[in-house]
């Protein structure tokens, strides 16, 4: 997994492994439509909201792992 983010995201890579500013990737797994309720909750449902890619803060993160926890 980290080479395949390494390959399509120069900044993880530079972050990673240049800079060592990023620790190991960790994955928690998340019920299929967790995404979706996340941009529901921050009404930017539709085609033309843009899904943010890439943050130097955990917010986005955070917002999602909490509606995760308020959802089991």
């Amino acid at each position: 997994m980290d080479q395949e983010l390494c390959e399509l995201n120069s900044c993880y890579y530079d972050e990673r492994h240049d800079t060592k500013v990023l620790g190991d990737s960790v994955v928690i797994p998340v019920e299929q439509g967790t995404f979706y309720l996340w941009m529901k909750s921050k009404n930017t449902l539709g085609g033309q909201f843009k899904v943010p890619k890439l943050s130097n803060e955990r917010t986005y993160a955070d917002e999602i792992l909490a509606l995760v926890a308020a959802n089991s």
